[in-house]
């Protein structure tokens, strides 16, 4: 799945805000020592700044900028000596968890870093404040495939179901088909 179903799904602003220009995101990179895929790189710019919006959840994406103190925190999320049952370990270890969004209850997305290449990275859901083993959810997909997938419902995504919410069954079946939106900030 591209950029373009993602954006058939939950089209764009016009307008991106504080999208990243390629130097911005190559500057990154080289302070990082990796180079993001590049679906994502083309979703952070195509959209900017600003929070996917669905029923149960607000999704903002990690954007160069604000990145280092989104990668800072999930490293201290992360911490071995802090989170001991945690089955994974934040980049820049490897393999390693390196943030690419969050939603506004602290919940986390990551690609799982390894050896492999960008494009092929697993992408790593993580509940909010829990660091077990069945916290962590992994899907095979680009993040735009991801997304656009999430937000039409044909993968479950434990972090954004409504039935984590207090919905029933039958509530969570119509907020799960109600339109996904994209809001600047």
């Amino acid at each position: 799945m591209s950029l373009q179903q993602l954006t058939s799904v939950v089209p764009p602003p016009e307008a991106p805000r504080c999208a990243p220009t390629d130097a911005e995101v190559r500057s990154l990179e080289k302070q990082l020592g990796v180079r993001f895929p590049r679906d994502f790189v083309r979703l952070c710019q195509q959209y900017g700044r600003g929070t996917f919006y669905s029923t149960c959840t607000g999704v903002s994406l990690a954007l160069p900028g604000d990145y280092l103190f989104d990668l800072e925190t999930s490293q201290i999320r992360l911490a071995p000596g802090r989170k001991p049952n945690c089955p994974y370990r934040a980049f820049p270890s490897r393999p390693g968890l390196l943030p690419w969004a969050f939603d506004e209850g602290d919940s986390e997305v990551y690609w799982l870093v390894d050896g492999a290449s960008a494009k092929d990275w697993p992408i790593i859901t993580r509940l909010a404040e829990q660091y077990d083993p069945e916290a962590f959810q992994r899907f095979e997909m680009s993040s735009t495939e991801f997304l656009a997938k999430a937000f039409t419902c044909q993968i479950k995504v434990a972090l954004w179901d409504p039935i984590r919410f207090g919905h029933d069954e039958r509530e969570a079946a119509e907020l799960r088909r109600e339109a996904v939106r994209f809001v600047p900030r």
